[in-house]
C-alpha cells in the first residue's frame, strides 16, 4: 500500500526540515506528553506530540506554518493565503 507524501513521523519532518530548509532546532526534551524543541532562544513546546508518530495532516500543516516551510513541499495543499 503506498503512502501519501505528507505521511512522515515528526523526526523524518525535522530531519527533511534540517537538510532541505537549514532548520535549526535541538530536541530538549521528550516526554509522555511530548517534546520540547529548542530554536536559537525559543524553547517551543509541542503537546501530544512524539518523534516516531505519523503526524496527522493538520499537525503538519500547522508544524509548516510554525517554522515556515512551504506545506506543498510536504505533500499537503498550498496556503490559500499565499
Amino acid at each position: 500500500m503506498a503512502k501519501h507524501p505528507w505521511e512522515m513521523t515528526f523526526q523524518q519532518f525535522l530531519a527533511r526540515a534540517r537538510s532541505e530548509y537549514g532548520l535549526e532546532t535541538r530536541t530538549l526534551r521528550e516526554t509522555e506528553h511530548g517534546l520540547y524543541l529548542v530554536q536559537g532562544y525559543r524553547i517551543l513546546a509541542l503537546p501530544a506530540i512524539q518523534e516516531d508518530e505519523v503526524l496527522e495532516p493538520e499537525v503538519l500543516e500547522n508544524l509548516c506554518r510554525l517554522f515556515g516551510l512551504p506545506p506543498l513541499d510536504f505533500g499537503l495543499d498550498p496556503d490559500p493565503t499565499d
